[in-house]
């Protein structure tokens, strides 16, 4: 059973040959700095469908803080043959 996400969501849409992921970043709190990295990043869950040749995807943020999260935003494109 999948858990349900409360939060905010935002669509982009990848041309034919290109895969976006976005990670949130998140601050580690004071009390657990001495043992934990400063940040984290956590893949946030996408819904995909397609829109002619191109990837609707949209994104969704759990739990969104009230001043906003910063976002990780990676697009990949495929090598096209002979590089």
């Amino acid at each position: 059973m999948e858990e349900a996400i409360e939060g905010k969501h935002f669509s982009i849409t990848d041309p034919k040959d290109v895969n976006t992921v976005i990670y949130k970043v998140n601050k580690t709190e004071k009390e657990y700095l001495s043992k934990s990295p400063k940040f984290t990043v956590e893949r946030l869950s996408y819904t995909e469908e397609l829109v002619g040749e191109n990837k609707k995807k949209t994104f969704y943020v759990d739990r969104p803080q009230k001043d906003g999260n910063p976002l990780l935003i990676l697009s990949f494109r495929k090598r096209k043959s002979g590089c």
